[in-house]
Protein backbone atom coordinates (compact mmCIF):
# COMPACT_ATOMS: atom_id res chain seq x y z
CA UNK A 1 0.00 0.00 0.00
CA UNK A 2 2.89 2.52 0.82
CA UNK A 3 4.43 1.48 -2.62
CA UNK A 4 1.13 2.73 -3.82
CA UNK A 5 0.54 5.81 -2.48
CA UNK A 6 4.18 6.41 -4.32
CA UNK A 7 2.71 5.81 -7.47
CA UNK A 8 -0.55 7.14 -7.28
CA UNK A 9 -0.94 9.98 -4.39
CA UNK A 10 -4.20 10.71 -5.62
CA UNK A 11 -5.55 7.70 -3.67
CA UNK A 12 -3.92 9.33 -0.21
CA UNK A 13 -7.02 11.02 0.74
CA UNK A 14 -9.18 7.98 0.06
CA UNK A 15 -6.89 6.00 2.09
CA UNK A 16 -6.09 8.66 4.94
CA UNK A 17 -9.88 8.74 5.93
CA UNK A 18 -9.44 5.21 6.71
CA UNK A 19 -6.25 4.67 8.47
CA UNK A 20 -3.43 6.99 9.51
CA UNK A 21 0.84 5.89 10.76
CA UNK A 22 -0.39 4.47 14.43
CA UNK A 23 -2.66 2.09 12.24
CA UNK A 24 0.94 -0.08 11.10
CA UNK A 25 2.10 -3.20 12.74
CA UNK A 26 5.67 -1.98 12.20
CA UNK A 27 7.01 1.87 13.14
CA UNK A 28 8.85 2.22 9.82
CA UNK A 29 5.99 1.98 7.69
CA UNK A 30 4.10 4.20 10.13
CA UNK A 31 6.54 6.77 9.65
CA UNK A 32 6.85 6.47 6.06
CA UNK A 33 2.83 7.04 5.60
CA UNK A 34 3.64 9.94 7.39
CA UNK A 35 6.50 11.12 5.44
CA UNK A 36 4.38 10.61 2.11
CA UNK A 37 1.45 12.18 3.60
CA UNK A 38 3.67 15.36 3.92
CA UNK A 39 4.76 15.25 0.73
CA UNK A 40 1.74 15.06 -0.88
CA UNK A 41 0.41 17.96 1.34
CA UNK A 42 3.11 20.48 0.17
CA UNK A 43 2.30 19.44 -3.21
CA UNK A 44 5.27 17.26 -4.62
CA UNK A 45 5.44 13.90 -6.00
CA UNK A 46 5.92 11.10 -3.46
CA UNK A 47 8.86 9.63 -5.02
CA UNK A 48 11.76 7.53 -3.04
CA UNK A 49 14.49 10.57 -3.47
CA UNK A 50 11.51 13.09 -1.88
CA UNK A 51 10.17 10.80 0.68
CA UNK A 52 13.95 10.05 1.58
CA UNK A 53 14.28 13.97 2.45
CA UNK A 54 11.03 14.13 4.51
CA UNK A 55 12.15 11.19 6.24
CA UNK A 56 15.50 12.75 7.12
CA UNK A 57 13.93 15.92 8.09
CA UNK A 58 12.01 14.03 10.95
CA UNK A 59 15.25 12.71 12.02
CA UNK A 60 13.82 9.28 10.96
CA UNK A 61 16.29 6.37 11.87
CA UNK A 62 14.99 4.13 9.24
CA UNK A 63 17.25 5.51 5.95
CA UNK A 64 20.35 4.70 8.66
CA UNK A 65 19.10 1.50 9.26
CA UNK A 66 18.60 0.39 5.22
CA UNK A 67 18.91 2.71 3.09
CA UNK A 68 17.67 1.65 0.40
CA UNK A 69 14.48 0.76 1.69
CA UNK A 70 12.19 2.83 -0.11
CA UNK A 71 13.75 2.17 -3.53
CA UNK A 72 12.86 -1.43 -2.61
CA UNK A 73 9.58 -0.30 -1.85
CA UNK A 74 8.78 1.44 -4.73
CA UNK A 75 10.03 -1.14 -7.82
CA UNK A 76 8.71 -3.88 -6.27
CA UNK A 77 5.31 -3.37 -6.09
CA UNK A 78 3.14 -5.20 -9.67
CA UNK A 79 0.53 -2.50 -10.71
CA UNK A 80 -2.70 -4.63 -9.52
CA UNK A 81 -1.19 -4.05 -6.28
CA UNK A 82 -1.05 -0.27 -6.78
CA UNK A 83 -4.62 -0.50 -8.12
CA UNK A 84 -6.22 -2.17 -5.14
CA UNK A 85 -4.40 0.19 -2.51
CA UNK A 86 -7.71 1.28 -0.88
CA UNK A 87 -8.55 -2.46 -0.48
CA UNK A 88 -5.06 -2.82 1.00
CA UNK A 89 -6.00 0.02 3.52
CA UNK A 90 -8.62 -1.83 5.17
CA UNK A 91 -6.47 -5.01 5.62
CA UNK A 92 -4.31 -2.80 7.35
CA UNK A 93 -6.94 -0.95 9.23
CA UNK A 94 -8.68 -4.76 10.44
CA UNK A 95 -5.07 -5.80 11.41
CA UNK A 96 -5.49 -2.55 13.32
CA UNK A 97 -8.43 -2.55 15.35
CA UNK A 98 -8.03 -6.71 15.86
CA UNK A 99 -4.65 -5.81 17.96
CA UNK A 100 -6.38 -3.06 20.00
CA UNK A 101 -9.27 -5.02 20.99
CA UNK A 102 -6.70 -8.08 21.88
CA UNK A 103 -4.52 -5.54 23.56
CA UNK A 104 -7.42 -3.84 25.95
CA UNK A 105 -8.41 -7.27 26.37
CA UNK A 106 -5.41 -8.17 28.09
CA UNK A 107 -5.00 -4.79 29.81
CA UNK A 108 -8.48 -5.06 31.08
CA UNK A 109 -7.61 -8.94 32.41
CA UNK A 110 -4.70 -7.87 34.19
CA UNK A 111 -6.54 -4.84 36.00
CA UNK A 112 -9.45 -7.03 36.67
CA UNK A 113 -7.20 -9.81 38.42
CA UNK A 114 -5.51 -6.74 40.60
CA UNK A 115 -7.42 -6.52 44.19
CA UNK A 116 -5.80 -2.46 43.58
CA UNK A 117 -8.26 -1.65 40.97
CA UNK A 118 -12.04 -1.43 41.21
CA UNK A 119 -14.62 -3.65 38.98
CA UNK A 120 -15.30 -0.15 36.94
CA UNK A 121 -11.54 0.61 36.22
CA UNK A 122 -11.71 -3.19 33.96
CA UNK A 123 -15.22 -2.55 32.57
CA UNK A 124 -14.35 0.75 31.64
CA UNK A 125 -11.52 -0.64 29.24
CA UNK A 126 -14.27 -3.07 27.43
CA UNK A 127 -17.23 -0.85 27.55
CA UNK A 128 -18.76 -2.93 30.03
CA UNK A 129 -21.31 -1.54 32.69
CA UNK A 130 -20.57 -3.27 35.68
CA UNK A 131 -23.76 -3.17 37.70
CA UNK A 132 -26.98 -5.60 37.64
CA UNK A 133 -28.79 -3.07 36.03
CA UNK A 134 -28.13 -0.47 33.44
CA UNK A 135 -31.66 1.79 34.66
CA UNK A 136 -30.86 3.82 37.96
CA UNK A 137 -32.82 6.21 39.90
CA UNK A 138 -32.01 8.94 41.27
CA UNK A 139 -34.45 10.52 43.90
CA UNK A 140 -33.93 13.95 45.60
CA UNK A 141 -35.65 14.92 49.08
CA UNK A 142 -37.04 18.26 48.71
CA UNK A 143 -34.63 20.12 51.07
CA UNK A 144 -31.38 18.58 48.52
CA UNK A 145 -33.77 19.48 45.54
CA UNK A 146 -34.40 23.57 47.10
CA UNK A 147 -30.47 23.52 47.49
CA UNK A 148 -30.16 22.23 44.07
CA UNK A 149 -27.63 24.05 42.01
CA UNK A 150 -30.36 24.41 38.81
CA UNK A 151 -29.44 27.75 37.66
CA UNK A 152 -29.26 29.17 34.05
CA UNK A 153 -26.78 29.70 32.54
CA UNK A 154 -26.60 31.69 29.13
CA UNK A 155 -24.31 31.25 26.54
CA UNK A 156 -26.25 33.93 24.53
CA UNK A 157 -28.39 36.49 27.24
CA UNK A 158 -32.08 35.12 26.82
CA UNK A 159 -31.55 33.35 23.92
CA UNK A 160 -29.78 30.32 23.71
CA UNK A 161 -28.42 28.05 27.25
CA UNK A 162 -25.77 25.93 28.08
CA UNK A 163 -26.20 22.02 27.88
CA UNK A 164 -29.57 21.72 26.36
CA UNK A 165 -29.82 20.94 22.90
CA UNK A 166 -30.82 22.75 20.28
CA UNK A 167 -33.01 22.55 16.65
CA UNK A 168 -32.48 25.14 14.13
CA UNK A 169 -35.35 24.94 11.98
CA UNK A 170 -36.06 26.56 8.32
CA UNK A 171 -37.54 25.71 5.15
CA UNK A 172 -35.05 26.02 2.12
CA UNK A 173 -33.36 29.38 1.52
CA UNK A 174 -34.22 30.92 4.73
CA UNK A 175 -30.59 30.95 6.09
CA UNK A 176 -30.56 28.60 8.69
CA UNK A 177 -26.82 27.45 7.35
CA UNK A 178 -26.16 31.51 7.37
CA UNK A 179 -27.71 31.81 10.61
CA UNK A 180 -25.50 29.56 12.44
CA UNK A 181 -22.46 30.03 11.29
CA UNK A 182 -23.53 34.26 13.11
CA UNK A 183 -24.04 31.73 15.73
CA UNK A 184 -21.28 30.03 15.23
CA UNK A 185 -18.38 33.19 15.00
CA UNK A 186 -20.67 35.44 17.56
CA UNK A 187 -20.01 32.32 20.70
CA UNK A 188 -16.29 31.64 19.32
CA UNK A 189 -15.59 35.58 19.46
CA UNK A 190 -17.86 37.21 21.97
CA UNK A 191 -19.42 38.81 20.07
CA UNK A 192 -23.21 40.11 19.79
CA UNK A 193 -25.49 37.55 17.89
CA UNK A 194 -27.01 38.56 14.76
CA UNK A 195 -25.55 42.32 16.01
CA UNK A 196 -27.97 42.53 18.60
CA UNK A 197 -28.37 39.73 21.26
CA UNK A 198 -25.50 39.57 24.12
CA UNK A 199 -22.86 36.69 23.70
CA UNK A 200 -22.45 36.34 27.78
CA UNK A 201 -18.35 34.93 27.01
CA UNK A 202 -16.36 33.31 24.41
CA UNK A 203 -16.51 29.60 23.96
CA UNK A 204 -15.03 26.56 22.09
CA UNK A 205 -17.41 25.68 18.84
CA UNK A 206 -17.23 22.99 16.24
CA UNK A 207 -19.89 23.27 13.43
CA UNK A 208 -20.18 20.41 10.83
CA UNK A 209 -21.50 21.14 7.81
CA UNK A 210 -22.01 18.67 5.26
CA UNK A 211 -24.37 20.02 3.02
CA UNK A 212 -23.18 23.72 1.36
CA UNK A 213 -19.51 22.96 0.57
CA UNK A 214 -16.57 23.71 2.13
CA UNK A 215 -15.89 26.73 -0.43
CA UNK A 216 -19.59 28.02 0.45
CA UNK A 217 -19.15 27.48 4.42
CA UNK A 218 -15.51 29.44 4.24
CA UNK A 219 -16.82 32.60 2.36
CA UNK A 220 -20.17 32.88 4.89
CA UNK A 221 -17.48 32.54 7.94
CA UNK A 222 -15.35 34.97 6.70
CA UNK A 223 -18.17 38.25 5.79
CA UNK A 224 -19.68 37.34 9.52
CA UNK A 225 -16.17 37.21 11.24
CA UNK A 226 -15.84 40.94 9.04
CA UNK A 227 -18.58 42.17 10.06
CA UNK A 228 -18.15 41.38 13.89
CA UNK A 229 -14.61 43.18 13.33
CA UNK A 230 -12.45 39.82 13.05
CA UNK A 231 -10.36 38.45 10.58
CA UNK A 232 -11.29 35.04 9.89
CA UNK A 233 -7.90 33.18 10.81
CA UNK A 234 -7.88 35.01 13.86
CA UNK A 235 -11.09 33.34 15.18
CA UNK A 236 -9.10 30.56 17.23
CA UNK A 237 -12.12 28.98 19.51
CA UNK A 238 -13.99 27.99 15.85
CA UNK A 239 -13.31 24.53 14.30
CA UNK A 240 -14.96 23.71 11.11
CA UNK A 241 -15.40 20.17 9.78
CA UNK A 242 -17.23 18.57 6.69
CA UNK A 243 -17.57 15.00 7.40
CA UNK A 244 -21.21 14.49 9.31
CA UNK A 245 -21.79 11.28 11.22
CA UNK A 246 -24.01 8.97 11.42
CA UNK A 247 -26.67 8.36 14.28
CA UNK A 248 -27.31 4.82 13.80
CA UNK A 249 -23.40 4.56 13.66
CA UNK A 250 -21.86 3.42 17.38
CA UNK A 251 -18.44 4.44 15.48
CA UNK A 252 -19.44 7.57 14.04
CA UNK A 253 -20.84 8.90 17.52
CA UNK A 254 -17.39 7.77 18.97
CA UNK A 255 -15.83 9.84 16.87
CA UNK A 256 -18.10 12.97 17.74
CA UNK A 257 -17.23 11.97 21.20
CA UNK A 258 -13.47 12.09 20.66
CA UNK A 259 -14.04 15.22 18.65
CA UNK A 260 -15.86 16.92 20.96
CA UNK A 261 -13.23 16.45 24.08
CA UNK A 262 -10.03 16.19 21.91
CA UNK A 263 -11.38 20.06 20.84
CA UNK A 264 -12.72 20.99 24.35
CA UNK A 265 -16.04 22.25 22.95
CA UNK A 266 -18.81 23.55 24.50
CA UNK A 267 -20.97 23.40 21.42
CA UNK A 268 -21.27 21.32 18.70
CA UNK A 269 -23.23 22.33 15.34
CA UNK A 270 -24.23 19.71 13.67
CA UNK A 271 -25.88 20.81 9.88
CA UNK A 272 -28.12 19.39 8.81
CA UNK A 273 -29.97 16.69 10.59
CA UNK A 274 -31.17 14.41 7.42
CA UNK A 275 -27.52 13.73 6.17
CA UNK A 276 -27.33 12.40 9.74
CA UNK A 277 -30.52 9.79 9.65
CA UNK A 278 -29.04 7.80 7.03
CA UNK A 279 -28.54 3.68 6.73
CA UNK A 280 -32.89 3.38 7.12
CA UNK A 281 -33.33 2.25 10.70
CA UNK A 282 -34.67 5.42 11.42
CA UNK A 283 -38.75 6.19 10.81
CA UNK A 284 -39.73 9.39 10.16
CA UNK A 285 -43.12 8.93 10.38
CA UNK A 286 -42.66 7.82 14.31
CA UNK A 287 -41.48 9.47 16.78
CA UNK A 288 -40.42 6.78 19.32
CA UNK A 289 -38.10 5.91 16.02
CA UNK A 290 -36.12 9.45 15.68
CA UNK A 291 -36.18 10.02 19.37
CA UNK A 292 -34.05 7.21 19.94
CA UNK A 293 -31.60 8.33 17.19
CA UNK A 294 -31.82 11.84 18.44
CA UNK A 295 -31.16 10.41 22.01
CA UNK A 296 -28.25 8.35 20.97
CA UNK A 297 -26.76 11.90 19.81
CA UNK A 298 -27.24 13.39 23.15
CA UNK A 299 -26.08 10.38 25.35
CA UNK A 300 -22.78 10.67 22.99
CA UNK A 301 -21.88 14.23 24.56
CA UNK A 302 -23.06 13.31 27.74
CA UNK A 303 -21.11 13.84 30.37
CA UNK A 304 -18.80 16.55 28.20
CA UNK A 305 -20.26 19.80 28.99
CA UNK A 306 -21.55 20.06 25.38
CA UNK A 307 -24.43 21.93 23.91
CA UNK A 308 -25.45 19.62 20.64
CA UNK A 309 -27.36 22.39 17.93
CA UNK A 310 -29.10 20.53 15.08
CA UNK A 311 -29.99 22.26 11.73
CA UNK A 312 -33.51 20.86 10.49
CA UNK A 313 -36.01 21.69 7.92
CA UNK A 314 -39.68 22.24 7.90
CA UNK A 315 -42.52 20.71 6.03
CA UNK A 316 -43.16 22.08 2.37
CA UNK A 317 -46.02 24.21 3.34
CA UNK A 318 -44.63 26.37 5.53
CA UNK A 319 -42.08 27.96 3.32
CA UNK A 320 -45.16 29.39 1.45
CA UNK A 321 -46.88 30.77 4.24
CA UNK A 322 -44.59 33.68 5.05
CA UNK A 323 -45.22 33.76 9.14
CA UNK A 324 -43.33 33.33 11.81
CA UNK A 325 -43.19 29.40 12.12
CA UNK A 326 -43.66 27.27 15.19
CA UNK A 327 -42.36 23.83 16.89
CA UNK A 328 -44.89 21.72 15.10
CA UNK A 329 -43.68 23.51 11.38
CA UNK A 330 -40.81 20.88 12.09
CA UNK A 331 -40.43 18.21 9.20
CA UNK A 332 -40.19 14.42 10.24
CA UNK A 333 -41.70 12.96 13.36
CA UNK A 334 -39.80 13.74 17.50
CA UNK A 335 -37.79 17.10 16.41
CA UNK A 336 -40.72 19.35 18.13
CA UNK A 337 -40.29 16.46 21.76
CA UNK A 338 -36.60 16.75 21.29
CA UNK A 339 -35.64 20.61 21.30
CA UNK A 340 -35.25 21.84 25.05
CA UNK A 341 -34.78 25.22 23.02
CA UNK A 342 -34.78 26.29 19.63
CA UNK A 343 -34.33 28.62 16.61
CA UNK A 344 -36.98 29.09 13.86
CA UNK A 345 -36.43 31.12 10.57
CA UNK A 346 -38.66 31.69 7.77
CA UNK A 347 -38.99 34.09 4.74
CA UNK A 348 -41.53 37.02 5.16
CA UNK A 349 -41.70 36.87 1.49
CA UNK A 350 -40.87 35.36 -1.54
CA UNK A 351 -37.31 35.42 -2.68
CA UNK A 352 -36.76 36.25 -6.41
CA UNK A 353 -33.81 37.68 -8.46
CA UNK A 354 -35.09 41.31 -8.09
CA UNK A 355 -33.72 41.01 -4.38
CA UNK A 356 -30.81 41.11 -5.18
CA UNK A 357 -29.18 39.48 -1.42
CA UNK A 358 -31.52 41.25 0.33
CA UNK A 359 -33.82 38.49 2.86
CA UNK A 360 -36.17 39.75 4.66
CA UNK A 361 -36.88 36.87 7.47
CA UNK A 362 -38.70 36.15 10.36
CA UNK A 363 -36.67 34.40 13.21
CA UNK A 364 -38.60 33.19 16.62
CA UNK A 365 -36.24 31.56 19.38
CA UNK A 366 -38.05 29.75 22.41
CA UNK A 367 -36.87 27.10 25.38
CA UNK A 368 -37.79 25.09 28.20
CA UNK A 369 -35.94 27.68 30.48
CA UNK A 370 -38.87 30.32 29.78
CA UNK A 371 -37.50 32.02 27.40
CA UNK A 372 -38.79 33.17 24.54
CA UNK A 373 -38.95 35.84 21.18
CA UNK A 374 -39.91 36.77 17.25
CA UNK A 375 -38.13 39.06 15.68
CA UNK A 376 -37.78 40.77 12.14
CA UNK A 377 -34.31 39.76 10.43
CA UNK A 378 -33.19 41.74 7.64
CA UNK A 379 -30.44 40.61 6.09
CA UNK A 380 -28.26 41.88 3.17
CA UNK A 381 -25.23 39.69 1.66
CA UNK A 382 -24.60 42.19 -1.07
CA UNK A 383 -23.78 40.32 -4.84
CA UNK A 384 -20.83 39.02 -6.25
CA UNK A 385 -19.97 41.67 -8.14
CA UNK A 386 -20.22 44.45 -5.66
CA UNK A 387 -18.55 42.45 -3.02
CA UNK A 388 -20.54 40.15 -0.82
CA UNK A 389 -20.83 41.15 3.02
CA UNK A 390 -23.11 40.05 6.09
CA UNK A 391 -25.29 42.78 7.62
CA UNK A 392 -28.27 41.71 9.87
CA UNK A 393 -30.89 44.28 11.14
CA UNK A 394 -32.91 42.63 13.67
CA UNK A 395 -36.44 44.17 14.34
CA UNK A 396 -39.23 44.09 16.55
CA UNK A 397 -42.52 42.56 15.13
CA UNK A 398 -44.46 45.79 15.80
CA UNK A 399 -42.48 47.74 13.24
CA UNK A 400 -42.23 44.94 10.70
CA UNK A 401 -46.03 44.03 10.58
CA UNK A 402 -46.16 48.19 10.38
CA UNK A 403 -44.90 48.00 7.35
CA UNK A 404 -46.12 45.14 5.72
CA UNK A 405 -49.45 47.07 6.19
CA UNK A 406 -49.00 50.55 4.82
CA UNK A 407 -47.22 48.34 1.74
CA UNK A 408 -50.05 46.13 1.44
CA UNK A 409 -52.13 49.41 1.76
CA UNK A 410 -50.48 51.13 -0.97
CA UNK A 411 -50.76 48.04 -3.05
CA UNK A 412 -54.68 48.48 -2.41
CA UNK A 413 -54.66 52.03 -3.42
CA UNK A 414 -53.00 51.23 -6.75
CA UNK A 415 -55.68 48.90 -7.66
CA UNK A 416 -58.33 51.05 -6.69
CA UNK A 417 -57.58 53.75 -8.85
CA UNK A 418 -56.51 51.62 -11.57
CA UNK A 419 -60.05 50.34 -11.48
CA UNK A 420 -61.51 54.36 -11.25
CA UNK A 421 -59.17 54.87 -14.31
CA UNK A 422 -61.09 51.99 -16.09
CA UNK A 423 -64.49 53.08 -15.19
CA UNK A 424 -63.51 56.95 -16.16
CA UNK A 425 -62.91 55.71 -20.02
CA UNK A 426 -65.74 53.61 -19.95
CA UNK A 427 -67.80 56.60 -18.94
CA UNK A 428 -66.09 58.86 -22.00
CA UNK A 429 -67.10 56.55 -24.03
CA UNK A 430 -70.10 56.83 -23.24
CA UNK A 431 -71.00 60.94 -23.08
CA UNK A 432 -74.84 60.84 -23.02
CA UNK A 433 -74.95 58.03 -20.03
CA UNK A 434 -75.29 54.62 -20.20
CA UNK A 435 -76.65 51.76 -17.89
CA UNK A 436 -74.12 50.41 -14.87
CA UNK A 437 -74.35 47.28 -16.32
CA UNK A 438 -72.77 47.97 -19.16
CA UNK A 439 -70.59 50.78 -17.71
CA UNK A 440 -69.17 47.82 -15.44
CA UNK A 441 -69.12 45.31 -18.33
CA UNK A 442 -66.98 48.18 -20.75
CA UNK A 443 -64.90 48.49 -17.55
CA UNK A 444 -64.13 44.47 -16.70
CA UNK A 445 -65.25 45.00 -13.37
CA UNK A 446 -67.77 43.11 -11.38
CA UNK A 447 -70.42 44.77 -8.97
CA UNK A 448 -68.94 44.31 -5.99
CA UNK A 449 -65.85 46.41 -7.05
CA UNK A 450 -67.50 49.08 -9.20
CA UNK A 451 -70.06 50.21 -6.87
CA UNK A 452 -67.43 51.95 -4.30
CA UNK A 453 -66.28 53.45 -7.29
CA UNK A 454 -69.52 54.91 -8.40
CA UNK A 455 -70.83 56.07 -4.93
CA UNK A 456 -66.99 58.18 -4.81
CA UNK A 457 -67.82 59.44 -8.38
CA UNK A 458 -71.64 60.42 -7.60
CA UNK A 459 -69.95 62.55 -4.25
CA UNK A 460 -66.99 64.17 -6.61
CA UNK A 461 -70.08 65.11 -8.57
CA UNK A 462 -68.40 63.45 -11.71
CA UNK A 463 -71.24 61.49 -13.07
CA UNK A 464 -75.35 61.97 -12.33
CA UNK A 465 -77.87 59.58 -12.15
CA UNK A 466 -80.02 59.20 -15.34
CA UNK A 467 -82.75 56.59 -16.64
CA UNK A 468 -81.59 54.95 -19.77
CA UNK A 469 -83.67 54.08 -22.57
CA UNK A 470 -83.61 51.08 -24.64
CA UNK A 471 -85.48 50.06 -27.39
CA UNK A 472 -88.14 47.78 -25.92
CA UNK A 473 -89.75 50.99 -23.85
CA UNK A 474 -88.29 50.23 -21.11
CA UNK A 475 -86.03 52.09 -18.73
CA UNK A 476 -82.76 51.42 -16.87
CA UNK A 477 -80.55 52.77 -13.37
CA UNK A 478 -77.82 54.72 -15.17
CA UNK A 479 -74.95 57.36 -15.03
CA UNK A 480 -73.72 60.00 -17.35
CA UNK A 481 -70.36 62.16 -16.80
CA UNK A 482 -70.45 65.39 -15.93
CA UNK A 483 -69.14 68.81 -17.43
CA UNK A 484 -66.73 68.43 -14.21
CA UNK A 485 -65.50 65.35 -16.10
CA UNK A 486 -65.81 66.22 -19.68
CA UNK A 487 -66.26 69.60 -20.67
CA UNK A 488 -63.86 71.58 -18.68
CA UNK A 489 -60.15 70.35 -20.17
CA UNK A 490 -58.66 69.12 -23.24
CA UNK A 491 -56.52 66.46 -22.30
CA UNK A 492 -59.45 63.98 -21.19
CA UNK A 493 -58.41 61.71 -23.62
CA UNK A 494 -54.94 61.47 -21.77
CA UNK A 495 -55.55 59.84 -18.72
CA UNK A 496 -54.46 56.85 -18.19
CA UNK A 497 -55.45 53.64 -16.65
CA UNK A 498 -54.75 55.12 -13.08
CA UNK A 499 -58.02 57.72 -13.54
CA UNK A 500 -56.31 60.07 -11.47
CA UNK A 501 -53.10 60.65 -13.35
CA UNK A 502 -52.36 60.51 -16.79
CA UNK A 503 -49.44 60.94 -19.05
CA UNK A 504 -50.19 64.09 -21.79
CA UNK A 505 -48.81 64.42 -25.25
CA UNK A 506 -45.69 66.79 -25.32
CA UNK A 507 -46.58 70.50 -25.71
CA UNK A 508 -50.42 70.30 -23.82
CA UNK A 509 -48.80 69.79 -20.12
CA UNK A 510 -46.36 68.83 -18.00
CA UNK A 511 -45.37 69.08 -14.07
CA UNK A 512 -48.15 67.14 -11.31
CA UNK A 513 -49.65 68.44 -8.73
CA UNK A 514 -51.78 66.83 -5.55
CA UNK A 515 -55.35 66.30 -5.83
CA UNK A 516 -56.22 65.07 -2.11
CA UNK A 517 -53.03 63.41 -1.84
CA UNK A 518 -52.63 61.61 -5.49
CA UNK A 519 -50.55 63.42 -8.16
CA UNK A 520 -52.13 64.68 -11.42
CA UNK A 521 -51.09 66.37 -14.28
CA UNK A 522 -50.83 70.01 -14.55
CA UNK A 523 -50.66 72.35 -17.21
CA UNK A 524 -48.94 75.39 -17.85
CA UNK A 525 -52.00 77.58 -17.65
CA UNK A 526 -53.00 75.95 -13.28
CA UNK A 527 -55.42 73.71 -14.64
CA UNK A 528 -55.17 69.89 -14.57
CA UNK A 529 -56.54 67.07 -16.19
CA UNK A 530 -60.30 67.51 -14.23
CA UNK A 531 -60.32 71.00 -15.24
CA UNK A 532 -59.88 72.33 -11.58
CA UNK A 533 -57.33 75.49 -10.65
CA UNK A 534 -54.03 74.40 -8.55
CA UNK A 535 -56.20 76.26 -5.45
CA UNK A 536 -59.14 73.68 -6.15
CA UNK A 537 -56.89 70.77 -6.42
CA UNK A 538 -55.74 71.33 -3.11
CA UNK A 539 -52.01 72.54 -3.98
CA UNK A 540 -52.24 75.83 -2.70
Amino acid sequence: MLCALMHDPDQLESIASLIGPDDFYFEDHGETFRAISDVVEVGDAPNPVRVQQQLASRRSTIIGRDPLFLVGLYDRAPTGFVDDAEQHARAVLEQAQRRRIIDRSRRAERIARDPAHTVEDAAALVGFEATTSRFKIRDFGMAELEDADLAVEWLVRHVVTRGEPMIVGGPRKALKTSTLCDLAVSLATGSDFLGRFKVEQPVRVGMISAESGQRTIRETLRRVAVAKGWGLRFVERLRVAFDLPKLNDPTHLAAVRAWIRRERLDVAILDPAYLMLGGGEADERSVFSMGAALRRLVEAVQGLDCSPVIAHHTTKPTSRTWDPLELDDLAFAGFAEFARQWFLVNRREKYTGEHRGQHRLWFTFGGSAGHSGTFGLDVDEGVIEDGRHWSVEVRDVADVRREARSGSERAAEVKRDQRRGEYCRALREHPGGETRRRLREVAGLSGTAAGPIEAELLRENLVEAVDVQRGNGRSYDGLRPTAKLLDNGHHRDDWDAVGRTGTVPVGHCSGTGPLDGVPVPVCPSGENSLGLGHDEGGEA
